[in-house]
């Protein structure tokens, strides 16, 4: 077992931030990455805790604010999250 390490990198763009978060966790299967932002879905129960609103909660507050957030992630290896939020003018 590895010890748990998070990551947090913010890049500029002329109009936008982008913001990734990156994990070295147990990852996400590919075939439920899609899954991975919806309410009350939790993509692997017994390996962690959590009620499966987190992901949901952060896609709605970045897309009401005009911007994007995804995903990627390899099985057994961890996951990094972007987020792009516009810049205010």
């Amino acid at each position: 077992e590895r010890d748990p390490q998070i990551r947090i990198e913010i890049t500029e763009y002329p109009r936008s931030f982008e913001i990734a978060v990156c994990d070295n966790g147990i990852g996400i299967p590919e075939n439920l990455q899609d899954k991975a932002f919806g309410i009350f879905e939790r993509i692997n129960p017994g390996a962690v805790e959590g009620t499966g609103v987190g992901l949901a909660i952060v896609q709605s507050v970045i897309e009401k604010h005009k911007g994007e957030v995804w995903l990627d992630s390899v099985e057994g290896k961890g996951t990094t999250f972007y987020m792009t939020i516009l810049k205010q003018f």
